[in-house]
């Protein structure tokens, strides 16, 4: 049985493989070139956190705030404070983190619309235990699913949902 194939085979040759390799290469660094990935390094800190318990350092005192639904979520450099219960706050904030210190500042109210107005006022961060527009906590503890925030007041106890 005889076969007459009609393809036409083409060898490549040297200088058309090394340009077919160039032209991938260059490829290859025009996608990574463009795709820019963000890192943050906020190690355990980055998340989404529950306030569960205020303690009151002054009296001893206990409140189980689990129900209240107050959240704070970290992804790179903001961190934002929903109440999520009642709806009430919403709002980004800048943060500074050291080993031992969490400083939270520069509150703004999450309205797109209108240019995301900052707070002139801490009086709806207070249900998150945020007396002022700047506070700095002592990190107690921060694990992958417990952070314990303190200032001279208050002692505030997270778990990451």
């Amino acid at each position: 049985m005889n076969h007459n194939d009609n393809h036409t085979h083409t060898i490549a040759t040297p200088r058309t493989a090394l340009r077919c390799v160039g032209m991938l290469t260059v490829i290859a660094f025009l996608m990574l070139c463009s795709c820019t990935l963000e890192m943050s390094d906020n190690g355990h800190l980055d998340g989404y956190w529950q306030l569960t318990t205020v303690d009151t350092l002054t009296n001893g005192k206990s409140e189980d705030v689990r129900e209240r639904l107050l959240f704070l979520s970290v992804e790179k450099d903001l961190l934002r404070l929903c109440d999520q219960g009642t709806a009430t706050v919403d709002c980004y904030c800048r943060f500074e983190k050291t080993s031992s210190t969490l400083r939270i500042y520069n509150p703004c109210r999450n309205d797109r619309p209108n240019g995301d107005p900052p707070l002139t006022d801490a009086a709806p961060l207070r249900i998150f235990g945020i007396e002022s527009l700047d506070v700095s906590f002592n990190i107690d503890k921060l694990s992958s699913g417990t952070m314990i925030l303190s200032d001279k007041h208050l002692r505030l106890h997270y778990r990451k949902r």
